[in-house]
């Protein structure tokens, strides 16, 4: 909607935006982001597919829902976190380093895409004007702590703003809703101002005993390691659970008394809870020992003190989201802005759901500030609630998750314990009232949790690690070391072995060519030496030749000569010879002149080969021995390694180097292993500022630095209504959605409690099932103080007129047997506070300055503070709200599938007008329990036919002893019948009276505490209804105990004819009750009280459709009457 048309339908819109503006303190502009980004910012923003420009844009385009401070390193570094629709972003703040700039610089760190959708709707952003981001050697100085002050005060005023567009908000309209704020939270405040004086003047205090625990309630039980006393004074004390008692010694002053928290009141049995510090509680285990007498009183004995902060609180608009819708849920529902539709949402793949109940999770997330779901028993409205959680933590939403009993919180926390993405906490003053599976939740369940997996420097094993990495990297060392030289060895033995045989064969080579050579010189010395001979044979024939032709010449005849010229003749023959012989010499000769210069080459080539063999050979043996003083070397070497590798590693070398090599991979992964084990324990240690020096200060400064951590990180928070806001570390925290389960039992001061912390609120509950719980002794006083003072206002009317007069606002709800006796009571409490002085002195003060507010424009002052307490103190805020309401705001649970269609068939129609339907097929229902005793899921046991059936009058309460016998004598059977219908294993069971009285007279009867003798049924609850809305057995009894039609003579047939008056039996005519005490049964319901007198009440239109539908009912209904039951018996069923 435009401005322009907003002021065209509410003319005076802008001025209340301009006074809304001005009072959140909101710029029209937005904010200017001035971010400074190291370089390891890329890396990080790469690793989730983001860029700086991805985060700018996101900043500028889809705003910021929230900056918060997360926690304060250790090195004092204050860290936050930004939500924007898509991202959420890691910042902190360090100072600038300079001396000329002071100041912090505003550190992006990290940034990641949501695991699931963005915000809902109704956050709204806020958008900066310009985003920056600088380097550090810039210095840009920005304080992130006003951002987040400036982002809440912005969401603020658009929720306002979003407030006046969606609800017709005039001037006097809301004029007229902060009236009715003051005149119904002004009449409630002043009923719990008046209460708490009532509580301080009247603190219940008397003796006891401490008793052995695990006697009376078996050692298995946890409430045996309580502090449990038994004395009158339990009742006295209200059983309120969570109340402060204050005990000390019978012989011991008032300085030595201890104040414990009360756990439980059950008859006169009352457990305290020990204090958790181990020093204190063994000191007061040994004063208080089984035995020891006593004195207790009540320390608060107010026990709306929570309630009334939270009224005042609200009255003056102290509230975290929007006090209008706030107020407008508690005083104007009808107003409360609606959704224009719901969405269509499809069901999550880890749950099914029906139609009625994702219509209802649709309501619970889209609704702009308030929604409202009916469930009626068994439909399934802790699965709705799951669902809604679920979504709205993916959501990024922190949730706080209430109901006024634990047994409702821890259901729906199992169920929760599992779900992706949700880290719950749950809340409690006493860890024992929480159940067994929820406890790992609570604050001690994660300090547990912290104390047994912190790992400090002298608990971690990073001394171990760092000693086996230290032995793995020596033994690595000494390894590499071993195999560097023994592959050197191996190099080298081979070397030697390779030059020996290359001696060997070159030897064989030499020689070869020594021969070869000496062969080829012998051959050209026998040359030279054939040649040198064959001239010396020619010149010696050569001689002797020449001698002979020189002696024929001398000795011949003349004609010698001249036949020696013609050739012929000895000398002429001689001549030839000798020319021959000298031809020959001459080729001798020359072939000697070769085979002497051939002998010259041969012999100088021979001398160099020898030469070069022996210097090849001297190179040869050279290397032998090199290769050899290499060899040697190197084994001493593996000595000295071998010797390292003893002290280093296991002490016997590898047998060969593929065993080192595969040992030396192994230590490579251990390493690998180790290294980031080592790397992110440091890291850890560094985080949380461990020094290693003392054990218990590292281990409290990881306990504190982890519990902020995690506390911080935490997005569902679970209390108990009137338990939320007792954790200090909680109290100031604030919550997007708050969830109230069974809030058919919270009223709106209690409501307030949790409501004031949430911007949006979801209830959940059945107006049809129990109310809230009221005190009747404040009741009572509150009554007795409006009747003294109506009594003195008006001098006509005496004391006892005004009691009578006031009474009558509960006529119609009182027992007509006990409505005599709260007038009988009021008036005994009004006659005494006159008698001994507390009105004139204590209370008319009070009650007149409290009246005084509520008197303003009423004639009748007090009976307008009764119908308000009646109001906020007995009617639930979810009843009325859910009557008021737009039907775009609420949504109705259809189907269960809790019990048997039989059992559902009892409340269908008379209390939920048949829309209350139970699916053919139930999913995981193992069907009713049935045997020959108790043939149909449903079944009454009619004691009319007995000859003394009556009920008595106990007090405030009536008892009936017949009832009480048989409700032990059907445990007895369901107990005999289990053996064989049900052989293994155990079957729960509750048993339930409309009286208390009647209650405990059964508790008695089955041997409460131990219940001895039946070891099938496991007896979850034997108590008044009130107890159980929550809880579901798989069979429950119920005892109306009421009967009427007494005759004064025993000796006559009581009549069968008689109509009670209309006031008679208003508990077993309260259909709220009726509803519940029916549907806790899971497989058989067992029903037992006097026929005659049920089918005769009269009065309430419901309760006489109940009773008249449920005894028209046949065994084809899977109903069947038993009037023929015996104890010990089974009778015929019929």
């Amino acid at each position: 909607m435009t401005d322009t048309n907003q002021r065209a339908r509410n003319p005076w819109s802008h001025e209340l935006r301009e006074l809304l503006r001005t009072k959140c303190g909101v710029p029209r502009s937005g904010p200017v982001l001035a971010l400074t980004a190291f370089s390891e910012l890329d890396n990080r923003l790469a690793g989730v597919g983001m860029t700086r420009q991805t985060v700018i844009d996101e900043l500028l385009q889809q705003g910021i829902f929230n900056v918060s401070m997360t926690e304060v390193d250790r090195r004092g570094h204050a860290r936050f976190r930004m939500i924007t629709k898509n991202m959420q972003i890691m910042l902190h703040q360090e100072p600038c380093r300079g001396e000329r700039s002071p100041g912090e610089l505003a550190v992006l760190d990290s940034a990641r895409w949501h695991k699931s959708g963005p915000p809902s709707e109704w956050r709204f952003p806020t958008l900066p004007s310009e985003v920056t981001l600088h380097t550090p050697d810039r210095k840009v100085i920005y304080d992130l702590t006003p951002l987040g002050k400036q982002v809440r005060d912005r969401r603020r005023y658009e929720e306002a703003a979003r407030t006046l567009t969606r609800v017709t908000l005039t001037p006097r309209r809301h004029t007229e809703l902060r009236g009715k704020v003051r005149k119904q939270y002004g009449a409630l405040r002043a009923l719990l101002e008046l209460s708490r004086q009532r509580a301080e003047e009247n603190k219940a205090a008397g003796p006891a005993v401490v008793i052995d625990g695990e006697a009376w309630f078996g050692a298995d039980d946890a409430r045996a390691r309580e502090l449990v006393l038994r004395g009158n004074v339990a009742a006295r004390l209200g059983g309120s659970a969570g109340s402060l008692i204050t005990i000390r010694g019978a012989d011991e002053g008032d300085s030595d008394a201890v104040r414990l928290i009360l756990l439980e009141v059950v008859d006169d049995v009352m457990v305290l809870a020990w204090p958790t510090e181990p020093s204190q509680l063994a000191g007061l285990r040994r004063r208080f020992f089984p035995g020891r007498e006593i004195r207790a009183e009540e320390a608060n004995a107010f026990r709306y003190q929570r309630h009334l902060m939270a009224v005042r609180a609200f009255m003056d608009e102290e509230v975290v989201g929007n006090w209008t819708s706030l107020a407008s849920l508690l005083c104007d529902v009808g107003n409360l802005a609606a959704p224009a539709g719901l969405p269509v949402i499809s069901p999550k793949a880890n749950r099914s759901l029906n139609d009625q109940q994702l219509r209802a999770v649709a309501g619970g997330m889209v609704a702009p500030h308030a929604y409202f779901v009916q469930g009626p028993p068994g439909t399934g409205k802790t699965q709705v609630i799951t669902d809604v959680v679920s979504r709205l933590v993916e959501q990024g939403q922190r949730v706080l998750l209430t109901a006024p009993t634990h047994v409702a919180v821890d259901e729906v926390l199992s169920r929760l314990a599992s779900e992706p993405g949700v880290l719950p906490l749950r809340l409690s003053y006493k860890d024992s009232l929480v159940a067994t599976e929820a406890q790992r939740f609570t604050k001690r369940g994660y300090d547990a949790l912290l104390t047994g997996s912190i790992h400090t420097p002298h608990r971690s094993k990073a001394a171990q690690w760092q000693s086996q990495l230290d032995h793995a990297v020596g033994e690595r060392a000494a390894l590499v070391e071993w195999r560097t030289v023994a592959t050197q060895l191996r190099q080298a033995e081979e070397r030697h072995h390779a030059a020996e045989a290359s001696q060997t064969a070159n030897n064989r080579g030499r020689a070869q060519e020594h021969h070869q050579r000496s062969v080829r010189m012998q051959q050209v010395r026998s040359a030279v030496s054939e040649c040198a001979t064959a001239i010396d044979q020619l010149r010696i024939a050569e001689i002797g030749v020449s001698y002979r032709l020189a002696a024929g010449s001398h000795n011949g005849s003349s004609i010698a000569p001249l036949l020696g010229w013609l050739g012929i003749g000895p000398a002429a023959r001689l001549q030839h010879r000798l020319r021959s012989i000298r031809r020959r010499l001459h080729h001798a000769t020359v072939a000697y002149t070769a085979a002497a210069e051939r002998y010259d080459i041969e012999l100088r080539s021979y001398h160099e080969a020898m030469s070069q063999l022996t210097q090849a050979a001297r190179r040869d043996e050279d290397s032998v021995i090199a290769a050899a003083e290499r060899a040697r070397e190197l084994r001493a070497s593996r000595e000295r390694a071998e010797q390292n590798l003893a002290r280093h590693g296991p002490g016997v070398p590898p047998a060969d180097l593929s065993t080192a090599e595969a040992r030396i991979m192994d230590i490579d992964r251990e390493c690998t292993r180790l290294r980031p084990l080592l790397a992110a324990q440091y890291r850890w240690f560094n985080l949380l500022g461990l020094t290693g020096q003392d054990e218990r200060t590292d281990q409290e400064q990881a306990e504190r630095v982890l519990r902020r951590a995690l506390f911080s990180a935490v997005n569902l928070v679970c209390s108990t209504t009137t338990g939320f806001g007792g954790d200090p570390h909680f109290r100031g925290l604030d919550y997007d959605t708050l969830i109230v389960d069974e809030a058919s039992k919270v009223t709106g001061a209690e409501f307030l409690i949790p409501a004031r912390a949430a911007r949006r609120w979801i209830l959940i509950g059945d107006e049809k099932q129990l109310p809230p719980y009221v005190e009747s002794a404040d009741e009572h006083h509150i009554h007795a103080l409006a009747a003294l003072h109506l009594a003195e206002r008006d001098s006509q009317t005496t004391i006892s007129d005004a009691v009578s007069q006031l009474a009558n606002l509960w006529k119609d709800d009182d027992d007509a047997g006990l409505h005599p006796f709260r007038i009988r009571n009021v008036d005994d409490i009004a006659t005494r506070m006159i008698q001994d002085g507390s009105w004139p002195h204590i209370y008319r003060p009070t009650y007149a300055e409290q009246i005084r507010h509520i008197a303003h424009g009423t004639a009748q002052p007090e009976p307008t503070l009764l119908r308000s307490m009646r109001e906020h103190l007995v009617t639930s805020l979810f009843e009325r709200a859910v009557a008021e309401v737009v039907p775009e705001l609420r949504s109705r649970l259809l189907y269960q599938q809790r019990m048997p269609a039989e059992i559902a068939l009892l409340v269908k129609g008379p209390v939920y007008d048949d829309k209350y339907l139970t699916p053919d097929l139930m999913n995981h229902h193992p069907g009713p329990l049935l045997s020959a005793a108790f043939p149909t899921p449903v079944v009454f046991v009619d004691t009319s036919a007995q000859p003394d059936p009556w009920d008595e009058n106990l007090g405030t309460s009536f008892v009936n002893p017949l009832e009480a016998r048989w409700v032990a004598s059907l445990c007895r059977q369901w107990e005999e019948d289990l053996r064989t219908i049900h052989p293994h294993g155990r079957v729960s069971i509750s048993v339930l009276s409309l009286y208390a009285a009647q209650a405990k007279l059964i508790r008695t009867e089955l041997g409460y505490p131990h219940y001895q003798g039946f070891s099938r049924l496991e007896f979850k609850l034997v108590d008044s209804v009130d107890r159980i809305q929550g809880q579901q057995s798989d069979i429950v009894i119920v005892s109306f105990c009421r009967t009427y039609g007494k005759p004064k003579n025993r000796s006559r047939r009581p009549r069968t004819d008689l109509k009670a008056p209309p006031e008679y039996g208003a508990w077993v005519q309260n259909i709220n009750r009726l509803n519940v005490a029916c549907t806790r049964a899971r497989r058989s319901l067992v029903l037992l009280g006097h026929r005659p007198t049920l089918q005769a009440l009269n009065g309430v239109a419901g309760a006489e459709r109940f009773y008249h539908s449920m005894f028209s009912l046949s065994v084809n209904d899977g109903f069947t009457l038993r009037d023929d039951w015996v104890p010990g018996q089974e009778g015929t069923p019929r």
